[in-house]
């Protein structure tokens, strides 16, 4: 047989009972908004990255234009020079030339850094996705 429990000690025990469940949804709550919270500054970092990756391309574009125009009127300008025997147009041709080269490694370096951010972008999107999937759910 059980023993009789007074009337209050039921009481204190509800009240217990009472508190901790507040508490752990205290902590449960806390935890949510924490959750969201890192959810959002994953997205800004996101964002940033996805921003500083548009931009990259667009240099990287632009660059790659430049090097494409600069190295097609530079054989144009070296074949009518060797045609004429103009040396003076020679050395301009050459120094067209040297300048696309310059541009092609501006060019590729360029194309390095959009890489690199790139990949902070992809690891970003992960990161965002797996706490995402981890969210705490709702009670």
């Amino acid at each position: 047989m059980q023993p009789i429990k007074p009337i209050w000690k039921g009481k204190k025990l509800e009240e217990v009972e009472a508190k901790q469940k507040k508490a752990e949804k205290g902590a449960a709550a806390s935890a949510r908004r924490q959750a969201k919270k890192e959810l959002e500054q994953e997205g800004k970092k996101l964002l940033s990255f996805e921003d500083s990756l548009r931009k990259g391309k667009t240099e990287q574009h632009a660059k790659e234009k430049l090097a494409d125009f600069l190295l097609t009127e530079a054989e144009n300008k070296f074949k009518k020079a060797v045609q004429t025997g103009d040396v003076t147009d020679i050395t301009v041709a050459q120094t067209l030339l040297e300048t696309t080269q310059l541009k092609r490694a501006e060019e590729t370096e360029t194309a390095k850094a959009t890489n690199e951010i790139q990949k902070c972008v992809d690891k970003c999107k992960s990161t965002l996705l797996e706490n995402f999937a981890k969210k705490p759910k709702k009670d």
